[in-house]
């Protein structure tokens, strides 16, 4: 082959390696971005796995458009427990599940000044559908039946999971922390999840995220610590059948760890304040015990006898004497 056609040749093969090149990253990036959404929950170098979440403004165009076009849709189905989205100052945020393809999760809040807050969950079906609300605080308030045990939010869950994610996330090997996290968020948690709990004194005695499996029944158990706030750890727990269908689900708050140092007293050099100062319940010295002094007994009264008479003398005459 001539060096001319070698280079046209060559030509040709740059010009296709260009076009692939300018090509296949585009359907790759897609993919790669689809799947880092649902995993960027779970940076290195937090070592911990919580979902993706988004502020109205930070979601999709698509996702926005739906959420604006169900506006009214939203509006009543929150009236109807409760939550007067007229009024007030409301937070909304999506929660971006992978085990709910269909449909867009999102949470409504709203902080009052008392320090109370309301939340509750709108699920927007992205095709066809009714919206979809869970009630789960008004004002701290829980409903009657806490949404994460509510029997009807079970049967609700596994009609928006399809059945072969639920086999096949429910099991190790799967996405089962995933699914686990994408019920809690449905319920209006917002789970913070340490993949290894004794790596923060806060939370040394938290078990690890463990998924269970029944060898005799099937049945499935996911189980995992959220760090719900400084100074608490919520403790989730979803019991799945042998289909990975919800049957049953729990979550129980427990106080992080303290730990804490006991240092000897040390005697103050400072002087004690006056008596005045001092808390009065406080015990500023212990009682001494007092011995029982006795007195010296008195000397006796000493007796004083005078000097005795001396005894009389005789006189004899000198006349005698002789």
């Amino acid at each position: 082959m001539s060096p001319r056609m070698n280079g046209m040749f060559a030509g040709k093969l740059l010009a296709v390696a260009l076009f692939l090149a300018g090509t296949t990253p585009v359907f790759a990036q897609s993919v790669t971005e689809t799947v880092k959404d649902s995993l960027r929950a779970t940076p290195q170098d937090k070592k911990t796995f919580s979902l993706v979440h988004l502020r109205l403004e930070e979601m999709n165009s698509a996702d926005r458009d739906l959420v604006e076009s169900r506006a009214r849709d939203i509006q009543q189905s929150a009236l109807i427990y409760g939550y007067d989205l007229a009024s007030g100052n409301w937070q909304v945020e999506q929660g971006v599940c992978p085990q709910l393809p269909d449909t867009l999760l999102l949470h409504y809040l709203e902080r009052y000044p008392n320090g109370t807050q309301s939340l509750f969950t709108v699920l927007i079906p992205r095709t066809s559908g009714r919206v979809r609300v869970i009630p789960v605080l008004h004002r701290n308030a829980v409903p009657f039946l806490p949404s994460a045990s509510n029997p009807s939010n079970y049967e609700l869950f596994n009609s928006l999971v399809s059945p072969e994610t639920a086999q096949k996330d429910s099991v190790a090997g799967g996405e089962w922390l995933s699914l686990g996290v994408c019920y809690a968020e449905m319920v209006g948690g917002k789970p913070n999840v340490p993949s290894d709990p004794s790596l923060d004194p806060a939370t040394i005695k938290a078990p690890a995220p463990t998924v269970y499996k029944d060898s005799v029944t099937g049945q499935r158990s996911i189980r995992f610590p959220d760090r719900d706030a400084a100074d608490v750890v919520k403790m989730w727990s979803i019991s799945l059948d042998s289909k990975g269908r919800v049957i049953a689900a729990s979550n129980e708050d427990t106080a992080t760890y303290t730990a804490r140092v006991v240092v000897p007293a040390v005697e103050s050099a400072r002087p004690r304040p006056p008596v005045a100062e001092r808390a009065p319940n406080a015990i500023v010295n212990p009682p001494v015990s007092r011995s029982k002094i006795t007195a010296m007994p008195p000397d006796p009264p000493s007796r004083i006898i005078a000097n005795p008479p001396e005894p009389p003398v005789k006189i004899i005459p000198e006349s005698r004497q002789e």
